[in-house]
């Protein structure tokens, strides 16, 4: 049997082992690279999803609750409590019920917004985030929500005679949402490209001027407007359905984010 001859080649024998060396050790490095990158971006993902546990805040001695501000054009805020900060009465007893469930004192963090209270916590400045906080609020990686512990509608304060009742009406036109609505991410880009938060008062003020068409706000702002003013309406807003509020924190928080649900869970069976 006639035995086909092999066509190899000896090391050296030409240039072409020299570049299949030089093709493989590229490969291997750019693997590496791609392996380290990889390796960071986990890293990375872990850091930020990673969170504070029930231990580390008793022994820090202090449960930290960053708390968007409620900002009134850059005037003082008109409707808030002596603090500044958008907290109602019931985030109030939630705040105060997670201070006795672990055992210290609440601190309050003041934040410019929603989103500067959320990446407080993301940056481990802060345990939890809360007040006014829409569940739709687009949070970063490594955030999670508590269950809701209260919904509300959205109601569209104009002057009388004007019907413009959803979101879709005011996109050519000037309006601003109140400090519970302003973190919900419902409502459109207004005609000056702007999302003014504004309080009760200077939203009838600037209604009263025609300087503003609309004002988006819950129910619960709505009503001491309308006793006080007779000159405007309200009425609910068509499209988008009732913001869901709730409180942040980092989701490797599991345990202080199923205690704070507990929390939630025995307050809403009492109201």
């Amino acid at each position: 049997m006639k035995i086909p001859k092999l066509n190899i080649k000896a090391p050296g024998s030409s240039g072409e082992s020299g570049n299949t060396r030089l093709i493989a050790i590229i490969a291997a490095v750019a693997v590496v690279i791609l392996l380290i990158i990889a390796i960071l971006f986990r890293l990375a993902g872990a850091s930020a999803g990673a969170g504070v546990s029930v231990k580390d805040i008793r022994k820090r001695g202090a449960v930290i609750c960053a708390v968007p501000f409620l900002v009134d054009d850059g005037a003082a805020p008109d409707t808030v409590n002596e603090d500044g900060m958008s907290l109602t009465e019931e985030e109030r007893r939630l705040v105060a019920s997670l201070s006795e469930a672990l055992g210290v004192p609440a601190v309050l963090l003041g934040c410019a917004d929603a989103q500067a209270a959320v990446q407080a916590v993301r940056e481990k400045h802060a345990d939890i985030a809360v007040g006014g906080l829409s569940a739709s609020l687009s949070v970063p990686q490594g955030i999670r929500g508590s269950d809701s512990y209260a919904s509300s509608k959205i109601y569209v304060v104009t002057r009388r005679g004007d019907y413009s009742d959803s979101p879709g009406a005011f996109s050519e036109r000037n309006y601003a949402l109140s400090g519970a609505i302003g973190s919900s991410g419902a409502m459109p880009q207004a005609a000056d490209e702007t999302l003014r938060t504004v309080g009760p008062e200077s939203a009838v003020r600037m209604l009263n001027e025609k300087t503003l068409d609309g004002w988006f706000a819950d129910e619960a702002e709505v009503l001491p407007v309308l006793d006080a003013e007779p000159g405007l309406q309200a009425q609910l807003v068509t499209g988008p359905g009732p913001v869901e509020y709730t409180i942040y924190t980092a989701a490797g928080s599991s345990e202080l984010l199923g205690g704070i649900n507990r929390i939630i869970a025995i307050h809403t069976q009492g109201d």
